[in-house]
């Protein structure tokens, strides 16, 4: 059960390097520089905001965030918790370490990568305290990414939200007649009208 898992999950991180380096590789030429393109920034955006406007997290960030701990909300500019995964991958590594270590001449690598792994390779007193310890680290390790990606993604995106909210125009009646806001979406006047659709 645990050779198909450890299979299994091998063949889903080949999946997301395949698609995340396909997803980032332009097929078609750009008429256009991204690098040259200067959008139209609020005079009163900071550069944090601009910042977090400007970030986008695509499957490459996905492998990132494999090696290094946080790092999706390091991106998402919430430092406390990305320290907190990169703390709770360390602890992941730690026990997993420990196992090692207290098992060196049972065990070896790859036992502790799930491939060929049976708790009965440790000896029988202690054997539910190392399975403990070692369903624990995986738990943290994999907890960990996974958190990181879904709930960084999320974070992004809601702070996203909040910052087009702000700068973005919020008409009013009070605006339409007060202000040049025709002006500003390249009509000279606020023409009423009336159009008529038909359907078949």
């Amino acid at each position: 059960m645990k050779r198909k898992f450890a299979a299994v999950l091998t063949n889903i991180l080949i999946l997301s390097a395949i698609t995340g380096f396909s997803q980032d590789i332009d097929i078609f030429n750009k008429q256009l520089n991204d690098n040259f393109k200067m959008p139209h920034i609020n005079k009163d955006m900071n550069f944090q905001e601009y910042q977090l406007l400007s970030r986008n997290l695509r499957m490459k960030d996905m492998l990132y965030a494999m090696v290094v701990p946080g790092y999706a909300h390091f991106y998402a500019q919430e430092n406390k918790l990305g320290y907190s995964m990169l703390g709770t991958r360390i602890a992941g590594y730690a026990g997993l370490f420990y196992i090692y270590e207290k098992n060196k001449d049972r065990i070896d690598l790859r036992h502790l990568l799930g491939i060929g792994f049976n708790s009965s390779v440790f000896p029988e007193e202690d054997r539910n305290k190392y399975s403990a310890i070692y369903a624990t680290s995986l738990v943290l390790i994999f907890g960990s990414y996974f958190f990181d990606w879904i709930h960084g993604q999320y974070i992004l995106q809601k702070k996203q939200e909040k910052i087009r909210f702000k700068f973005s125009p919020h008409i009013t009646a009070n605006t339409i007649n007060n202000t040049n806001i025709g002006t500003s979406y390249g009509c000279n006047k606020i023409i009423p009208g009336i159009s008529f659709s038909v359907q078949f």
